[in-house]
């Protein structure tokens, strides 16, 4: 059992346990958000995010999804211990493949795995399963996967909220522009790294 945001969040070694400080990527949605919004979460492990944001704005509408099946019951777990199982849609989906394209969302916010796979031999001692740590492409690679399809799942004026390497900064600065989308601002961690950034569509 982790404490995350004040809910307690119950993990096992197949679920990525959430870490300090992306408390504060739950922080930073909750300034875009308003009442009854439609929020659509990207691999949501133990579900620590869409629980957080639903105990704090109650009239929210939320999809959760992830592709472990594993991840979908322990959301839905710690979604009950939580009191808030009626209010969050679990849906198990690798990303958007599962999800109806008709439906639009006013913020996308995900945690994807973002340590670069080519320097996974330094990561020896983390204990969370290694598809939720690690990605191709120098950790980008899932990023970019999001990036590459978010658009058509975003309402207009809608936001996308992503957590990602320090090394990453950069890499929005040129490859957003692709898929038709705008840097707000990035935000900085609990030790002061480029952390999470924000994105919209207009």
């Amino acid at each position: 059992m982790s404490l995350f945001y004040n809910s307690n969040i119950e993990i096992n070694e197949k679920i990525f346990e959430p870490r300090e400080e992306t408390e504060k990527i739950v922080d930073i949605t909750l300034k875009y958000l308003k009442d009854k919004m439609d929020i659509l979460e990207l691999g949501t492990g133990s579900g620590a995010i869409s629980i957080s944001l639903i105990k704090r704005m109650s009239n929210l509408n939320i999809t959760a999804t992830d592709k472990s099946v594993e991840a979908i019951k322990c959301a839905r777990k710690n979604s009950v211990k939580n009191n808030v199982n009626e209010k969050i849609n679990f849906i198990k989906s690798d990303w958007f493949n599962k999800l109806d394209s008709s439906l639009k969302y006013d913020i996308i916010v995900s945690n994807p795995p973002y340590i670069p796979i080519e320097n996974k031999k330094l990561y020896k001692d983390l204990r969370d399963p290694k598809n939720s740590l690690f990605a191709k492409d120098y950790g980008f690679f899932e990023i970019k996967n999001i990036l590459k399809q978010s658009s058509e799942f975003m309402k207009k004026k809608a936001f996308l909220i992503l957590e990602h390497s320090h090394h990453h900064t950069l890499q929005f600065d040129h490859v957003l522009k692709y898929y038709k989308l705008k840097k707000v601002i990035t935000e900085q961690d609990i030790y002061g790294y480029d952390r999470f950034t924000v994105i919209k569509n207009f």
